[in-house]
């Protein structure tokens, strides 16, 4: 086997924009509001050699409850798609999400992006509302 290099600029900003859209997503599905101006999407991801080698902090998946998929009737897609979300304290809510063993994202959403997002702002780069009109 021989690992492919994924830390591209042009993939990095792909997979981390599409990241946070699916933060977006994942906080009005949990929450039932969207992620208001002052707030914001943290993420980061994934390759499978990083999953391969358990280079994935344990600590994320110690936050999150079981997997869950999306299923239509009998036809569902677990085998190719799982996401787990937790809700946290003053509107957080952390996320992960992987795709068919290929690559994972996570991240965490916030109602206001100056509680805990900006103090890592340096290390993880965080998105905010309406940055994707453009």
């Amino acid at each position: 086997m021989h690992p492919l290099r994924a830390n591209g600029p042009l993939l990095n900003r792909y997979i981390l924009t599409f990241a946070a859209k699916l933060g977006f997503a994942l906080h009005f599905e949990t929450m039932s509001e969207v992620v208001p101006a002052a707030g914001g999407v943290q993420v980061m991801w994934f390759s499978n050699l990083q999953a391969m080698k358990d280079d994935i902090p344990q600590e994320l998946f110690d936050l999150l409850p079981g997997p869950k998929s999306l299923q239509q009737g009998r036809k569902g897609v677990g085998d190719q798609f799982k996401y787990s979300i937790a809700t946290g304290e003053k509107g957080h809510t952390l996320y992960f999400a992987s795709f068919n063993f290929s690559f994972a994202v996570a991240g965490i959403t916030a109602v206001d992006r100056s509680i805990w997002l900006e103090g890592y702002a340096d290390r993880f780069p965080i998105y905010v509302p309406g940055e994707f009109n453009s």
